[in-house]
């Protein structure tokens, strides 16, 4: 036992130690009743001696007492160091001239002490060498007597021992959860609970209490500066170390360093570095393992890869411990504390079958207990650029001319030019080269005519009267604090979008409150409730317009910006004709569409929550939990009769009388108006059980919940709606009308629909976990979920689902030795999670609708029946590995995946008899793997401070089983990630999911420019041949890769210096291909779009030197464009690298006290800033094939108070 004493006085004095020497009167006393004991004839004739002396010996004790009080408060300076209890009270005794009597047992004690004494009284110094030792004193004359006394321990440590109670905070105020409490020099401690709480007990007066906990400084004390209060004990984050503390499962919350399972953690600073009005996208390019896809102008993301065919292979949102059900749209940001990414089994598999593609859980911000009432106010403006329209490789109004020229010199016009019945549009140009053909035009006036259309771009009028710079406003403000039963969170936000296309608008207004009672100790009764409301505007027509417009020369205004007519759908001569004859003008203003058009969406949301957690004993808690959400979407499109879609409409339904036009469709506008809700119940009960002494720590915890999700829908179309009225007119949708000019007969349209889906779940889980001396972790999960949508046999309806983990802190063994590198640990975990394709279930579903010609109910089936079907399930081996290096300076981890997933729901081959050709069904298995990296490093930590964060993902999938074997190659040509539609997705066996597949390329042919393949190992120009399966199977295609990124990460690098703070995040993406497009000769003579690789086009021989373009020819090959657009020399690799975004703040520290304002921070965000390399030649974004995101700039305020 080793004892270390620091005492100080204002003034030295003397000391002395006690020594053997000399004996007390009681000693001899002793020694003289031992000798009578010894000598009983003695007795009797020493009796009147030893009566007298112990007389005369009593009254010098009296006498003694009080001058032995008066040497124990004599004067000690004296200083030792590590010496033995003999040793120290021998000089003690030397040093003061005081002779210590004292046992053989004191001698021998292997105690040892360190003193630094000056000045102090020697009754003070020997309690102190004493404390905690089995030995008492007194003092008897000149003299100090030690005596072995075992109950001294016991009485000292029921004195000076006592019980600890507080918190462990940040710097911010939030609990700690996790941290731990130990007594130095021994394995006595405890750990803070979620509210951030700790007890502990049995704590002696001279103990000094170590706290500690991963991302924050270490920080130790002395239990003597402790009184009877709560302690509220600040950490201060460590630069250069880990932020994140703990992570969220959404049903508990794990302190990073007990966790086995794969997690991100992100939190709040690092969530709001971007600016945006979602929460999902300020994830892009700071989480590893998630990848976002928004090529086709929707916002995908995926975690470590896929493991499903057709089923959503998106994550699982978890907001506040329940499943999110609503629109991503709705979460204000601003309300958001933090998120975890939950990517292996062990993470996610307590969320059973829709965790299969990971989960990321969304925790809100909340009040906290014995705080002052705090205000936080955000606002920030976002301004966008208008988007490069010229990106887009559009063939040139010039090309396009030569091309019109071209076919209509071959009488490619001819037909349409005589055509009396449809009357189908002909274009300017035609136009012209028809007068001059008629003779109503010279040539020279035709050729002017059509040179002042070649330098007419219609992208200019694009970006002059369909769009606009957007502006985002943000404005939040939330208000949090309580007392000791008390905490509260009241927030409120306004987003008013101006969105980049004129007409377009998105206003967001969302409320919440959260607070928490505690009507006794151990006892919180929780409610939330979140409302948002959002309304979007979607007036611009330029969809419309880009999908109806034909030739790119059209001017949409004159030089006074007045509107002008473009062709569409009919002959200008027809128009003129039929507007004579009594029909609406069919003349289409693209410009005045604007504001003839309404397209509404208004969005409500309600989520309330209310939850009951009571602390039954120290080590058990219960909670149970219950929330609704209910979303409603009502979609209102409205056309004014004046609108191009009303006179079209209208007239299509009108019949020529002779004198007059009978119009069979009223005038008035048109209404579509659809209505569709979402409600949910979701309900949990669980129990806990928390267990911390010692070595070891328990935390388990197991519970059921059943949730249901109700889906609705309805819609109609309402003809001559009066909106001022509010009625429309009465229509025979059963009657066929002829329709004008074409001839053709139909009805007019009843698209009435109703719709519901009613999906059920009940599931009992439970997880437990186990540390075993703050060193070795286990973990275990297991969860059953049972539907309604599977298998009508027991054992299909309902899936076992478990997970393993073990966590290895190998840096805190006692061989452990390598100071360069302060952590070391290791953690493997293997599990199953799920993944549920709604589109399929169990049971007969069919479509219900009314027949074209006999005006009968009539359904078709959707899905047969399969009582077989079951979840899918996927199997996730996690390896991994978190390091320290270098003080802190270097951190970050390594994780190693493999994933199997079996039971996928896949397309199997059907008995025709049946009726139907093939359905779906358990018939596919998948395999991916791949790994993570994190590295951290502080690189400079001075009056500058710089830090980066680099982070790289590698994932990749593939198909190993597929029962239906490829029939058709063509399906393959069509990259099915982009739009997802089952219809184009085929797997291959061996190879991912989405792959890009091409016909090998045998170059341009010499002589005529047509493109080459290879038929039977031949060159070869016979395209219908070549496309044959049998002709060219699978394995003979040229497999470039995979068609989503294998390997992506980024590159954050932050720079403080005082209040200043500036960063950048460079985004890169490597391991894809991608098939660019080119010139589609059909498509372009047919549907009049055209590419701008026209005018590097094979014209003569030679040119298959330096262009891989096929020369024009007429007619144009369907079959020769197809290979062409097929081949392997339109694929690109899809690497690149871009700057992500750059962010610019100043955070003032100091501010006026009559200000009122805690804190408050300016910055400047920028983002979508473009690419910084790409492996194409051709300047060709992969991530926005058709247009790239505009760049953005934001400016806004933060302030505390």
């Amino acid at each position: 036992m080793k004892k270390t004493l620091l005492l100080h006085a204002e003034k030295g004095g003397c000391g002395s130690l006690y020594s053997l020497s000399t004996l007390s009167y009681l000693h001899r006393i002793q020694f003289l009743a031992s000798s009578f004991g010894r000598k009983v004839m003695l007795i009797m004739k020493w009796s009147v001696f030893i009566i007298g002396m112990i007389c005369y010996t009593s009254s010098a004790l009296i006498a003694e007492e009080v001058k032995g009080q008066s040497l124990l408060e004599s004067k000690v300076t004296i200083q030792l160091k590590e010496q033995t209890l003999k040793s120290a009270l021998d000089q003690i005794s030397k040093a003061s001239g005081i002779s210590f009597v004292y046992s053989g047992k004191l001698a021998r004690s292997k105690a040892t002490v360190s003193l630094t004494a000056e000045g102090i009284p020697l009754r003070k110094v020997l309690d102190d060498i004493l404390k905690g030792l089995p030995f008492s004193y007194q003092s008897l004359g000149s003299e100090i007597l030690f005596q072995y006394d075992p109950d001294q321990i016991k009485e000292s440590n029921t004195l000076l021992e006592k019980e600890i109670k507080g918190k462990i905070l940040t710097s911010n105020g939030l609990p700690i959860v996790g941290a731990s409490i130990q007594i130095k020099g021994t394995h006595k401690g405890t750990f803070t609970d979620k509210e951030g709480a700790f007890t502990l007990t049995g704590v002696q007066e001279d103990d000094v209490l170590v706290i500690s906990m991963i991302g924050f400084e270490r920080k130790e004390i002395e239990s003597s500066d402790v009184g009877g209060e709560s302690l509220s004990i600040s950490l201060k984050e460590s630069i250069g170390e880990m932020e994140a503390f703990t992570v969220s499962t959404g049903y508990e919350s794990i302190p990073e360093e007990r966790a086995t399972g794969s997690f991100e953690h992100v939190d709040n600073q690092l969530l709001n570095r971007q600016v945006s009005t979602d929460v999902i996208g300020r994830l892009k390019a700071i989480a590893p393992s998630i990848l976002f896809d928004e090529r086709d102008g929707e916002t995908r993301l995926t975690i470590r890869g896929r493991s499903t065919i057709f089923g959503d292979d998106s994550p699982l949102i978890i907001l506040d411990n329940f499943p999110y059900e609503g629109d991503l749209d709705n979460i204000n940001p601003n309300d958001i504390e933090s998120i975890s990414v939950l990517k292996d089994a062990a993470a996610a598999s307590i969320w059973g079958v829709r965790a299969g593609n990971g989960v990321i859980v969304i925790t809100t911000k909340q009040g906290k207990n014995n705080l002052p009432p705090s205000l936080e106010f955000n606002s920030n403006l976002t301004i966008g650029e208008k988007p490069d329209l010229f990106y887009r490789p559009q063939m040139s109004s010039s090309d396009f001319i030569d091309v019109e020229t071209f076919l209509f010199e071959k009488g490619y016009y001819d037909a349409d030019l005589t055509n009396s019945e449809t009357y189908p549009m002909i274009t300017p140009v035609v136009e012209i080269l028809e007068k001059g053909r008629q003779g109503e035009i010279s040539p020279e006036e035709a050729v002017r005519s059509i040179d002042n259309l070649r330098d007419v771009d219609i992208r200019n009028d694009y970006l002059k009267h369909f769009y606009r710079p957007s502006t985002k406003q943000q404005y939040a403000l939330n208000l949090k604090g309580g007392n000791e039963n008390y905490r509260y969170f009241f927030s409120a936000g306004y987003d008013k979008n101006l969105l980049e296309e004129k007409g377009n608008d998105y206003e967001r207004i969302s409320l919440r409150s959260s607070q928490t009672f505690t009507p006794f100790k151990d006892f919180d009764i929780t409610g939330s409730i979140t409302y948002t409301r959002s309304m979007r505007n979607d007036n611009n027509t330029l969809n419309d317009a880009r999908q109806n417009i034909e030739y790119p020369y059209a001017k949409l205004a004159d030089s006074e910006g007045l509107p002008l007519s473009v062709l569409r759908d009919y002959r200008s001569s027809f128009i003129k004709n039929s507007l004579q004859e009594g029909f609406l003008n069919w003349s289409y203003y693209p410009l005045d569409e604007i504001n003839l058009t309404s397209k509404k969406s208004s969005l409500e949301n309600i989520r309330a929550s209310t939850s009951v957690a009571w602390k039954i004993t120290k080590h058990f808690k219960i909670k149970g939990q219950y929330l609704f959400e209910n979303q409603g979407v009502v979609n209102e499109t409205l056309r004014g009769q004046d609108s191009y879609y009303v006179r079209n409409l209208v007239n299509n339904f009108s019949e020529p009388t002779g004198d007059g036009v009978n119009r069979n469709l009223p005038l008035g506008d048109i209404l579509y108006f659809s209505q569709n809700s979402i409600l949910s119940h979701n309900g949990r009960f669980q129990g806990e059980y928390n267990y911390f002494e010692g070595d070891h720590f328990i935390t388990a915890l197991a519970g059921v919940e059943a949730r249901q999700v109700d889906g609705a829908g309805y819609g109609n179309v309402y003809y001559g709606y009066d909106r001022q009225l509010g009625t429309s007119a009465n229509i025979d949708h059963v009657g066929y009308y002829r329709l004008y000019p074409s001839g053709n007969y139909t009805n007019i349209s009843d698209e009435t629909t109703i719709q519901g889906t009613s999906d059920r779940f009940r599931s009992y889980f439970s997880n437990i976990a186990y540390t075993y001396k703050d060193r070795y972790t286990f973990s275990a999960s297991g969860r059953i979920d049972q539907s309604n949508l599977f298998g009508v046999n027991s054992n299909q309806r309902s899936v076992p689902l478990w997970s393993v983990g073990s966590k290895w802190d190998v840096n805190k063994e006692g061989f452990y030795n390598l100071d360069w590198l302060s952590q070391l640990t290791l953690r493997a975990t293997y599990g199953y999670s799920g993944n549920i394709d709604n589109s399929v279930t169990a049971y007969t579903t069919a479509n219900f609708t009314t027949a074209t010609y006999t005006f009968r109910q009539s359904a078709f089936i959707v899905n047969p029946p399969n009582p077989n079907l079951r979840w899918e399930k996927s199997g996730m081996l996690n390896l991994g590995l978190d390091f320290k290096a270098l003080e802190g300076r270097i951190w970050g981890s390594f994780e190693y995946f493999k994933r199997n997933a079996t039971d996928i729901i896949g397309q199997a081959p059907l008995n025709p008899t049946v009726g139907l050709l093939s359905y779906r069904g358990n018939v596919a298995d998948m395999s991916g793997k791949g790994w993570d990296l994190v590295l951290n490093s502080t690189n400079i930590n001075s009056r500058i401070n710089w830090q980066t964060q680099f982070q790289l993902s590698h994932a990749t999938d593939k198909v190993t089983n597929y029962e239906v074997k490829a029939t058709t190659i063509s399906n393959l040509f069509t990259d099915a990630s982009i739009s997802r539609a089952p219809v184009y997705v085929q797997p291959i066996e061996g190879r991912p999911l989405f792959g890009i597949y091409s016909y090998p390329w045998a170059g341009l042919n010499p002589e005529t420019g047509a493109p080459q393949g290879y038929l039977n190992g031949k060159v070869s120009t016979d395209y219908s041949s070549i496309f044959l399966l049998e002709n060219t199977p699978i394995e003979d295609l040229v497999y470039h890769g995979p068609a989503m990124p294998t390997l992506f990460g980024a590159l954050r690098n932050t720079f403080e210096y005082r209040g200043w703070a500036f960063s950048f995040n460079i985004a890169c993406r490597f391991g894809y291909y991608f098939r660019r497009s080119s010139i589609n000769y059909s498509s372009l003579f047919q549907n009049r779009t055209g590419h701008k690789d026209y005018a590097t086009r094979w014209k003569e021989p030679g040119d298959e030197m330096h262009t891989n373009v096929p020369s024009l020819i007429y007619p144009a090959s369907t079959n020769r464009d197809l290979f062409y657009g097929r081949s392997e020399v339109l694929v690109e690799k899809g690497d690149h690298i871009r700057l992500q975004d750059i962010n610019l703040s100043y955070h003032f520290k100091e501010l006026p006290s009559r200000w009122k304002i805690q804190g408050a921070k300016i910055y400047i965000y920028a983002n979508n800033l473009g690419l910084l390399w790409t492996a194409n030649e051709h300047g060709i974004d992969p991530d926005f094939p058709q247009i790239p995101l505009p760049r953005t700039i934001s400016f806004g305020i933060n302030a505390s108070f």
